[in-house]
């Protein structure tokens, strides 16, 4: 068995991809998690640290849903204040400051501002004591928490922010991460203490035997090839598919209903912000407008789509909710659909009585039990992922009959660090990031190179050192820069890179902060993968043209319509 923090090369590559599925119908499992979003990836995690037998897969690639579609935040539960919900604060706030502390290369404190209005709809004194309990459940650190600033401060950090009738501004804290690579790190931290990973296998049926669960029937989406598996239990985590895949063996209590939320990606230069600020628009409803490196993403909006609308695209109706929001809150700035960079948009599911309560639905996770041995997630949050996936390992233990055996009864991830996040010992990243870059320079890296990759790798940049022998005239041969190049040879060796799609939007977040990057590169990452994976022609030209249609409803066709 592989244990966290060994360096193993090859762990989560297409040849081990293959390798697994050769296996798959020889072996039993304890538990098949169905969906690679942040919820079942934080199953098959806290699982396979209790010694079961864990098989992850997801139809398409993992967190190429909602856990890549996300507001990028790690929220502590501020704004759960407005309905008292002071125990769920608490646990959630607690579950912010463990996954921080577990990951800290994908996490980072952010600065937010709230502006408060003499006709919002959260007043001052409300506002204040809330926050105060806030930091007091949260047990936020003494520099972050929460205090009052003044409006002279407030315009020097947000221009363009309205003027009229603004009475108070508070500040707080956030934090800010990329979710899929999140999703990812917890993934790899699975698959290091042995668990099986498959992306692009589709759970087609759930199957029973005698009224309780005895296997999953596969198939591959590559292949086309269907296998049958054996497992004495199944987590469906399928997101926005779930009710799919539950079919008939799960009766909700009440109406799943379906809201996508979309945001939009401006240029920090047309957008001028140096702090996040929490927002109201006319209708009321608040949103975020959040820096991030170079630019600056708003939303989110929240609508009812069915199931069969799932294109996770933003549309025209996103982009006038979106710049008319924008144009109450900060009547100056002036924004234009020729502004937008780029988009994205998610679909999370609600379980409740109508379409109202659907609206105003604390996301917290339901958890349901089927027939004997299925277990169905509604819901759930990035910050409270980790609780989620102990609760649920927790029931699948209680349930005697599965047959499940382990000495390891208690969840082990309060503090299981995750994969990156092993730091050779060192306790400072910042430390850390210095002897690294200057290790790096000494072997012929350029400095931005090294920073950028250690930032985003932390404890596994230490293997791609090692790349440069061997791929270093690949790259130069294909003409990318470092950063780019080795991000990608990473990817294909250690995260199960199989598409540029699966690189351009969730290995990095490019697609959505960097799309003149994406147009530039898409083919020469095409021409990589192509070695690596073998392409043909067709094969090549087929996943090439995917980032271009991805790139052309992400960005184009809202300047257009």
């Amino acid at each position: 068995m592989v244990k966290g923090g060994a360096d193993v090369r090859g762990l989560f590559t297409l040849s081990r991809r293959y390798g697994w599925i050769r296996r798959l119908e020889e072996l039993e499992f304890d538990v098949v998690v169905i969906g690679g979003g942040i919820i079942g990836a934080g199953v098959a995690l806290d699982a396979v640290t209790r010694d079961l037998r864990v098989l992850i897969v997801d139809m398409d690639d993992f967190a190429s849903g909602t856990s890549s579609r996300s507001s990028k935040i790690v929220h502590g539960g501020l704004r759960y204040l407005t309905n008292l919900e002071f125990s769920y604060i608490s646990q959630i706030s607690k579950e912010r400051g463990i996954v921080y502390e577990n990951a800290p290369h994908v996490i980072s404190p952010i600065q937010m501002a709230l502006p408060i209005y003499k006709y919002s709809t959260h007043g001052t004194f409300a506002t204040k004591v809330g926050l105060k309990i806030y930091d007091w459940l949260a047990q936020v650190r003494a520099k972050e928490r929460s205090q009052e600033i003044s409006k002279d401060m407030l315009y020097t950090l947000i221009p363009n922010l309205k003027k009229d009738g603004l009475y108070k501004a508070l500040s707080y804290i956030e934090y800010q991460t990329e979710d899929a690579r999140l999703t990812l790190e917890v993934i790899k931290e699975a698959i290091r203490n042995d668990a099986c990973a498959l992306n692009y296998m589709k759970a087609e049926e759930i199957l029973q035997t005698s009224g309780r669960i005895s296997g999953v029937r596969l198939k591959d989406m590559l292949t086309k090839k269907e296998y049958t598996v054996r497992t004495k239990s199944v987590v469906n985590a399928a997101g926005p598919w779930v009710k799919e895949v539950a079919g008939k063996l799960v009766s909700f209590p009440r109406d799943v209903h379906w809201l996508k939320g979309a945001h939009f990606v401006f240029s920090k230069k047309k957008f001028p912000l140096n702090r996040g600020v929490f927002f109201e628009g006319p209708d009321k409803r608040m949103m975020a407008a959040v820096p991030k490196k170079g630019s600056v993403y708003v939303g989110t909006t929240d609508d009812f789509v069915s199931p069969n609308e799932f294109n996770l695209y933003a549309d025209v109706n996103d982009r006038l909710y979106i710049l008319k929001a924008l144009d109450y809150a900060f009547p100056n700035l002036n924004l234009s659909v020729e502004d937008i960079i780029s988009s994205w948009a998610g679909v999370r599911t609600s379980l409740s009585n109508s379409k109202k309560d659907a609206l105003n639905f604390i996301q917290k996770d339901e958890i349901y039990i089927g027939m004997e041995g299925l277990i169905t997630v509604i819901g759930g949050t990035l910050t409270g992922y980790r609780r989620t996936a102990e609760r649920v390992v927790d029931l699948l233990l209680k349930e005697e009959k599965l047959g499940i055996r382990t000495n390891q009864i208690h969840s082990l991830t309060y503090t299981q660090t995750l994969s990156g996040g092993y730091l050779n010992g060192i306790m400072s990243f910042e430390e850390f990031e210095k002897i690294q870059v200057h290790h790096a320079v000494n072997q012929g890296w350029s400095p931005e190179a090294a920073k950028y990759l250690i930032r985003k790798y932390a404890g596994n940049f230490d293997k791609i050192l090692k790349y440069r022998n061997e791929y270093e005239d690949l790259r130069k041969n294909v003409e990318m820069p470092e950063h780019i190049f080795y991000s990608l040879v990473y990817g294909i060796l250690e995260e199960m890179v199989i598409t540029s799609m699966d690189f351009f939007a969730r290995r990095t977040d490019w697609l959505y902060f960097q799309p003149e990057l994406v147009q530039t590169y898409n083919e020469r990452v095409c021409r990589v993968l192509q070695q690596f994976h073998n392409w043909t022609s067709v094969e090549m030209q087929r996943h090439r043209e995917q980032v271009e249609k991805t790139l052309y409803f992400s960005t184009t066709e809202l300047r257009t319509k």
